[in-house]
């Protein structure tokens, strides 16, 4: 199958007017819209590591051992797993969302 033109190529960005304190919308949302789920990771490194010199062998370290700082889990679109190394990060997460829950990371790592 050939690319498509640039033409044909979209680019939208959803904006929702309500942040920080409510979301009208989220990613489950963007995905039923359309017709879609996800099961994926994100993973975020630290701001001064250029993303050239991260190598497909450490994406696939596990984490902690990486140099990951923290690692986003989708479950089905609607479940969040936050690994993070920072406790100000678990924090920021409890003051913006009302159920957070404190996992036992012995289940993980």
């Amino acid at each position: 199958m050939d690319s498509p033109s640039l033409e044909e190529l979209a680019v939208v960005s959803i904006h929702d007017h309500e942040l920080p304190y409510r979301r009208d919308f989220d990613l489950q949302d963007i995905l039923e819209a359309l017709g879609s789920w996800v099961d994926g990771v994100f993973q975020a490194f630290a701001q001064d590591i250029d993303p050239q010199t991260v190598t497909l062998e450490e994406l696939r370290q596990r984490f902690p051992v990486s140099r990951t700082e923290l690692v986003i889990r989708i479950l089905d679109g609607s479940i969040f797993e936050v690994y993070a190394k920072h406790q100000e990060d678990i924090w920021r997460l409890r003051e913006r969302f009302a159920d957070v829950r404190l996992e036992d990371n012995t289940h993980y790592f």
